[in-house]
């Protein structure tokens, strides 16, 4: 999988609509190499873009989180 470093994925969240918390994630994608055989591997792969994932930890149960979520990029 090759991952892309310039679009760091964040995820602001917490109790209240101040989102004071912040997460940072990565991003990966796959290229048609990636895959096993044809037709996946040939000319009918499609690039699936970017999958970003960004994981929460310390989420207090049966608690309402407000988030919202972007890139380090989308933040300068």
């Amino acid at each position: 999988m090759c991952f892309s470093s310039d679009k760091t994925p964040i995820v602001l969240y917490g109790l209240d609509k101040s989102l004071i918390k912040m997460k940072e994630g990565i991003s990966k994608t796959y290229s048609a190499s990636d895959m096993c055989n044809n037709p996946a591997a040939g000319v009918r792969f499609h690039d699936p873009g970017y999958i970003h994932d960004v994981l929460l930890t310390d989420l207090k149960p049966s608690m309402t989180y407000y988030y919202s979520y972007g890139s380090t990029e989308a933040r300068t």
